[in-house]
């Protein structure tokens, strides 16, 4: 049996995608839960909270941008078994939090074991499948992400009902299940030299091949990061505020059941047409958001926006690693993942000093011309890709 033809449903593929999910989990159930904390236990000041989403940002942007040297170094599976079980540690840490200062410095070591962790998982599930199941494997660990960015919300309020220390006990389970899960996946994962003598140069740091669509993505997630960071504000301008908890279960259920297709579609010669097609989801998504419109047109924004962010990072995603070698999917992914971050953590800061000088109503129209731009690069890409298979070339075995 050819290796295109073997399920990915491996024993190891379903380990890194669990232990993506319940890290991701880890983190999505803080972030309503963690400021409440701050404010009634650590006496902070509501000035200081921000920068308990800003530093663990922060963080993981910086690890995004060294994972492939630490990666060339010790190797993907000790790496995150490490990164796993410092992430055990720095759980345990918030029971012993006292002050604000404590705290900035336990979501900075979280940021950085978030960062190393997710992008190792999905660069070691992609490398476990051929290139052209690979859309697939995106398209089921995305839904694991997307699932755990759903639920981990609601579960952590309902932790938190009970008691902090109970929702730092909960979190401390299932990362240390990561962990039992990540040394499982080192043991099967295929070993990797040590390759230290790596010139140090731009190229370590980033992978090139990727910046094309990681900049289309760059665009699309400021679009992403604006709408849900100001969703709820502009709700309630439009008399439509009781309705935003629907507004994004609509999103997160369309992004649920999206990302397997867009896996397959992906795995698909016509991947650049699913990404028009995500494009034209995203701006239909925001006509309705912009319009004097009804509880329906408002709850179908939410629908088309996780339809057409969730085709276009799996179709995006799979199209940057098209020409990338094996030894640099862990690179390839992190920088993609950093397009993924800046755009959502830029676009929503430029996003709210803007509202200082322009309503909110406006800038939202505004977002259409992010979405021109990533159709207009994605054109550019398909114009160069046709010509350069259309250029002579030798035969180079990618």
């Amino acid at each position: 049996m050819s290796r295109a033809n073997v399920t990915i449903w491996t024993p190891t593929f379903v380990s890194l995608t669990c232990i993506g999910f319940l890290t991701a989990l880890s983190f999505s159930m803080l972030i309503p839960t963690l400021p409440r904390i701050a404010l009634d236990e650590l006496q902070a000041k509501p000035n200081q909270l921000g920068w308990i989403l800003g530093l663990f940002t922060a963080s993981v942007l910086l690890s995004r941008v060294w994972i492939d040297r630490f990666t060339r170094s010790f190797g993907s599976g000790k790496l995150l078994a490490a990164s796993t079980a410092m992430l055990v540690a720095v759980m345990a840490s918030y029971f012993f939090v006292t002050n604000v200062g404590l705290l900035y410095l336990v979501r900075v070591a979280h940021g950085i074991c978030f960062g190393l962790i997710t992008t190792s998982t999905a660069a070691m599930s992609i490398g476990l499948v051929s290139k052209e199941r690979r859309g697939k494997a995106i398209g089921y660990y995305g839904m694991a992400q997307a699932s755990s960015m759903a639920a981990g919300p609601v579960a952590g309020e309902a932790l938190m009902s009970h008691s902090p220390n109970f929702l730092f006990f909960s979190l401390l389970a299932f990362v240390s299940l990561s962990w039992f899960l990540a040394v499982f996946a080192y043991k099967r994962y295929p070993r990797h030299r040590r390759t230290n003598n790596v010139a140090i140069g731009k190229s370590r740091w980033f992978e090139r091949k990727v910046i094309p669509a990681a900049a289309q993505m760059l665009f699309l997630a400021t679009v992403f990061g604006c709408v849900l960071s100001y969703l709820s504000v502009y709700a309630e301008m439009k008399g439509l505020g009781e309705w935003t908890g629907a507004y994004f279960l609509c999103y997160a259920l369309s992004l649920f059941f999206i990302r397997p297709l867009s896996g397959r579609w992906a795995d698909s010669p016509w991947v650049s047409h699913s990404v028009w097609g995500g494009l034209a989801s995203m701006a239909l998504s925001l006509s309705f958001l912009v319009m004097e419109t009804d509880v329906a047109g408002f709850l179908l924004s939410g629908m088309f926006l996780g339809i057409g962010f969730g085709i276009c990072q799996t179709a995006l995603q799979a199209i940057s690693l098209r020409d990338v070698q094996a030894d640099r999917y862990t690179a390839a992914t992190g920088t993609f993942y950093l397009s993924l971050d800046l755009g959502f953590s830029l676009g929503a800061i430029l996003f709210g000093g803007l509202t200082a000088t322009f309503p909110i109503p406006i800038l939202f129209q505004w977002l259409f011309l992010a979405i021109g731009i990533s159709g207009g690069l994605l054109m550019f890409s398909q114009r160069a890709g046709r010509r350069r298979r259309a250029r002579p070339l030798p035969y180079e075995d990618v």
